[in-house]
């Protein structure tokens, strides 16, 4: 694929981001490119070293290891039953489609899925702080899910709160989390830190401004709009 890390490839680093969840389309307003474009670095640490032969799906995996102890209490048993998937193996073509830099960097599909596409070009500590924070937000979706009667969700109206909460708690636990420097890249970690405060604050106005619109249709037509969706009748279509 050109200018990304195939989904089969196994590379040291692979292709960079687009703010924690790709862009909003809602009023124009969309975050800033966050990724570097730098040539990959040389590996900082032996188990970095080892990464070089791995897939971005099994360095996602490592990652995702190492974050689950600074998930929220209780729901470590919920996280072990999720797999993380490439792109290519989602069956909606037009939500595969979607999974690039300028849309979704990943998709939580089910309670037990997160989708992933490769990473944009960064060295070795700003890709393990990309996976850090980002899989942080899917596992905000997973824990929704699991409270949403174990279903994704049903309204536009109840995906941009999903997606309003999962930024507004990615930021906080930014906050207060240690990201120790050795293996977490401190800049990029800052980026996506106000990433995050960005797409909360964004999202919060946004329902402000749609709950004042008289008329379920039209709320949700407004959500709709603004989640920047790719196309599809019905929002379960989305969740095949």
């Amino acid at each position: 694929m050109s200018d990304q890390e195939s989904d089969d490839e196994t590379r040291g680093i692979g292709p960079g981001s687009r703010g924690i969840s790709g862009k909003l389309a809602g009023n124009n307003k969309k975050p800033g490119r966050l990724g570097f474009n730098k040539k990959p670095g040389k590996p900082n640490t032996p188990s970095q070293q080892r990464q070089g032969t791995l897939t971005y799906v099994q360095r996602a995996d490592i990652e995702w290891k190492l974050l689950r102890p600074d998930l929220p209490p209780g729901s470590g048993k919920l996280m072990k039953n999720v797999t993380l998937k490439p792109r290519k193996s989602h069956p909606n073509p037009k939500l595969r489609a979607a999974l690039n830099p300028n849309h979704f960097l990943m998709w939580t599909n089910s309670q037990t899925e997160i989708y992933l596409m490769p990473p944009q070009s960064m060295t070795p500590k700003e890709e393990s702080a990309y996976w850090r924070v980002n899989l942080y937000h899917e596992a905000m979706h997973v824990i929704q899910f699991a409270q949403n009667s174990n279903n994704p969700p049903k309204k536009y109206a109840d995906m941009m709160k999903f997606e309003k909460n999962a930024y507004c708690e990615t930021h906080k636990w930014i906050n207060k989390t240690n990201h120790p420097p050795r293996r977490y890249s401190s800049q990029k970690i800052k980026d996506l830190k106000k990433q995050a405060r960005v797409n909360c604050k964004y999202m919060r106005l946004e329902i402000k401004r749609v709950e004042k619109i008289s008329g379920k249709v039209g709320r949700e037509r407004e959500y709709k709009n603004f989640l920047g969706l790719p196309s599809h009748n019905n929002i379960s279509d989305l969740y095949q």
